[in-house]
């Protein structure tokens, strides 16, 4: 689908997005194109699915949505949303 693969977790429901791909699924559904900007980066103990185990995934807070921060790898900068993130944040800012 227009180059965005959802690749989600089965076992906690999370969903990654390579570096873009938010930019374009945002832009496919007739809005503008999305772009996060994670800020106040802390280091997490999760590692990145792609660059695994070389990138740890550092999480931060976003001017996309007040109510959760992201995921974010520090070599690919992909994003890993956790489970119900995605859908809020699409929801909370689509505008048709």
């Amino acid at each position: 689908m227009l180059g965005v693969e959802f690749e989600n977790c089965p076992s906690c429901n999370g969903v990654w997005l390579d570096c873009g791909e938010l930019g374009a699924l945002t832009r496919s559904r007739g809005g503008k194109a999305l772009n996060v900007e994670v800020v106040n980066q802390k280091r997490t103990q999760f590692v990145c699915p792609k660059c695994r185990p070389a990138a740890i995934l550092f999480e931060g807070s976003h001017d996309l949505a007040e109510d959760f921060q992201l995921d974010i790898c520090g070599q690919c900068r992909g994003i890993w949303f956790d489970r119900g993130e995605f859908p809020s944040l699409l929801k909370n800012t689509h505008h048709p």
